[in-house]
């Protein structure tokens, strides 16, 4: 294995530019067939057999979308966390 290595490892050091050349056509192959037939992509995940997906999967029009939760803290507090007592003593 350390033979196939050493020798591949010279023939790119002698050739630089064969080697450079071949790069760049498989660089230009690979991006050709990615012109001719382009992935398609999808960001669907889908977890069969779980309550979620069984609501995903009822609700199709209310799924996917972005939503804003707010929280409402009542009788002048503010936030959901309890207040420090200003009234609290260091020791």
């Amino acid at each position: 294995m350390s033979s196939l290595l050493y020798r591949r490892g010279r023939l790119a050091y002698s050739g630089t530019w064969w080697v450079t050349g071949r790069w760049v056509l498989a660089i230009a192959g690979i991006v050709a067939l990615i012109e001719v037939k382009p992935p398609k992509l999808n960001n669907e995940i889908r977890v069969d057999g779980t309550p979620a997906q069984e609501v995903i999967d009822a609700l199709p029009d209310a799924s996917g979308g972005q939503g804003i939760l707010a929280f409402h803290a009542g009788d002048g507090k503010r936030g959901l966390l309890p207040q420090a007592s200003s009234s609290r003593r260091s020791s």
